[in-house]
């Protein structure tokens, strides 16, 4: 693993090498307890190699010290000895332990990413990009091979934003999600996420959870979820999705109308917007109903079938100059001269014939 050396470091003398071997072969004659060689290795200053050679001939015959090794990382680490750090967690990458190994791969992980930020810092552009595609190879192993423990999720989490791995990130959603199925804010990433990967019915499973749990602005989901449909599903399919959500659903009824219109099945859409204008009570949303049947069907080139609709309830609607005005408009466009000659005189007679 490449790694950054922040600060220059000197080898020691042969002296000092021959005193720290010394040192060393006395500990393995005598068994330091386990305390006394942490402390031993971590006050060593001058030459980690030396340190890291007498901790691996020790591994040969004592596997078990590789939590010793561990705790030894951890602790440089923190105190900023991040060479001898990198060095030991090097041997520890390949331990049989899972839980070791795990660690190992975490806190080689940070370390990687310290050094990122410290060359980005120095704008050291080349090594940047390097050490950024080591960081999302680390990633990609430590989460395909489950090299974390649960504490670690959170903040794994977090690191996949910010290497791009979509795939990852989804993986370690699903276990947040366990622990927490009502939360907004990973419930909204796991469509984002899903969306990102063409996942359009798990996309519609998280609308669906957001819209359960009361989300803040259901409309704005209701309407993400209608583009969905619109975009993601075939026209039989789509259909299908789209009454199954009007039974339950005056919204969904409209969205079911609008489908019609943007299929050109504009009698379908009339028919579902006069269902609902029967339906409906309140006068401003009938009016609207009225007039978006109204509409299609111009639209759909049915000038008459227009004209008829608008005569059937042109008494519902005279009392508002604006539909009066709509409607004479829609019979003249319809040619329908008997009509708009009435309208006209019931106007000018203040609404009686």
């Amino acid at each position: 693993m490449l790694h950054v050396n922040y600060k220059k470091k000197y080898v020691g003398t042969y002296k000092e090498i021959a005193i720290m071997f010394l040192s060393f072969s006395v500990v393995l004659l005598v068994l330091y307890p386990r305390d006394m060689l942490k402390k031993q290795i971590l006050s060593e200053k001058s030459n980690y190699d030396l340190s890291i050679l007498y901790l691996k001939n020790m591994l040969k015959n004592d596997s078990s010290n590789e939590e010793l090794m561990l705790a030894l990382a951890e602790q440089s680490y923190g105190r900023g000895n991040k060479d001898l750090s990198a060095k030991l967690l090097g041997l520890l990458l390949n331990s049989k332990d899972e839980k070791r190994r795990a660690k190992a791969y975490i806190l080689s992980y940070k370390l990687a990413k310290s050094d990122y930020l410290y060359l980005k810092k120095k704008n050291f552009q080349q090594d940047v990009v390097a050490k950024y595609a080591e960081l999302q190879g680390m990633y990609k192993t430590i989460i395909s091979s489950g090299l974390y423990r649960e504490e670690d999720i959170e903040g794994l989490y977090k690191e996949g934003s910010f290497l791009g791995d979509t795939q990852s990130s989804y993986i370690l959603l699903q276990k947040l999600l366990l622990k927490e199925p009502q939360n907004i804010h990973l419930l909204s990433d796991g469509y984002y996420l899903s969306r990102s990967m063409d996942k359009n019915q798990e996309a519609l499973a998280y609308i669906d959870k957001l819209l359960a749990v009361g989300v803040d602005n259901p409309q704005k989901w209701q309407d993400i979820k209608y583009n969905l449909i619109l975009e993601g599903y075939s026209e039989k399919d789509a259909i299908r999705l789209l009454k199954k959500e009007s039974q339950s659903s005056k919204y969904w009824e409209i969205k079911l109308a609008e489908y019609y219109v943007y299929k050109k099945q504009y009698q379908n859409a009339v028919n579902l917007y006069m269902e609902n204008f029967q339906k409906e009570k309140k006068y401003s949303l009938k009016k609207k109903l009225f007039q978006k049947a109204v509409t299609t069907l111009i639209s759909a080139d049915k000038t008459q079938d227009a004209a008829d609709l608008t005569y059937k309830y042109e008494n519902y609607f005279f009392k508002e100059s604006d539909m009066r005005v709509s409607m004479l408009k829609t019979y003249i466009a319809a040619g329908d001269v008997k009509r708009a000659r009435k309208l006209s005189q019931k106007m000018l007679r203040g609404g009686n014939y």
